[in-house]
């Protein structure tokens, strides 16, 4: 789902904001923050300014993943239960290619707070995404994106790359039913993408992705759907212009109003662009 960057500063849940971190609880938690106040107070410039999180965070966005697991480590050693610091490291562990930590992270994150929307985003792109099959769970992510649809409904949302069907192995479900319980929730669009990467990337053929453009168009419907390259991503198996041939002459039937939402009046609406 494409409504949130995979990592965030603050957190939303239903009427309320994200309050400043509360204190330690349990009794092992009470000790350490004991520990870490009163070395504060024999060496205070050690922790002068230190916000571990807010820092994890930093080198999140600049692409220091290393920084961004440590900064968040030390978070959680102070605040295990911090299930923010725990999903973000998770996004980064899932850069740095380490996809069960990743997972085990985000996992756990929705364990502390099952209402942590981001965690539920951050863990279904990672489901969803994920280059190794033995932690790709497409099913899984789209559970979880259908909780975070049902719980704000007046969000727009864009499902991207068609939820990433096997087209390769021709597989059409379960990716068919799932696509199509998103599809029931109004304030969801499809981003027609991705497709060729998900395909032989050396003899893939336009009729391969027709199938499933079919599914996608049956269930979302023209005014739903909007065009994405995934470029330059999309270059490992064709060109740009072969990547919107593909969609071109599929949708060259269609209306003049139909396809011009295709080709940008869909995105301009869910995002909120100027047409």
């Amino acid at each position: 789902m494409n409504t949130y960057p995979k990592y965030f500063s603050d957190m939303r849940k239903p009427d309320r904001v994200r309050q400043p971190r509360p204190a330690c609880t349990g009794t092992l938690s009470v000790v350490m923050s004991l520990a870490v106040f009163l070395i504060g107070l024999a060496a205070p410039s050690v922790f002068a300014g230190i916000n571990w999180y807010e820092d994890g965070l930093a080198a999140l966005h600049e692409g220091d993943y290393d920084l961004a697991i440590k900064d968040f480590t030390l978070m959680l050693e102070v605040f295990p239960e911090d299930y923010e610091a725990l999903s973000n490291r998770g996004v980064a562990w899932f850069h740095k290619k380490a996809y069960d930590r990743a997972i085990e992270d985000a996992a756990r994150a929705l364990e502390i707070n099952p209402y942590y929307s981001i965690g539920a985003n951050q863990l279904a792109w990672m489901l969803a995404t994920c280059p190794d099959p033995q932690y790709r769970d497409g099913r899984k992510a789209v559970m979880l994106a259908e909780k975070v649809v049902e719980r704000f409904p007046d969000q727009a949302f864009v499902l991207d790359h068609i939820a990433k069907p096997f087209i390769k192995e021709g597989a059409r479900e379960p990716w068919a039913t799932d696509l199509q319980r998103l599809a029931r929730y109004p304030n969801v669009a499809c981003k027609v993408s991705g497709m060729v990467t998900e395909a032989d990337w050396q003899f893939w053929r336009p009729a391969d992705m027709w199938p499933y453009l079919d599914i996608v168009f049956e269930a979302f419907g023209p005014e739903r759907i909007m065009f994405g390259s995934d470029w330059p991503v999309c270059t490992v198996a064709g060109t740009y212009e072969q990547v919107a041939g593909i969609v071109s002459d599929y949708v060259d039937s269609l209306s003049e109003d139909e396809q011009v939402a295709i080709w940008g009046g869909t995105a301009a609406e869910f995002y909120g662009l100027e047409r």
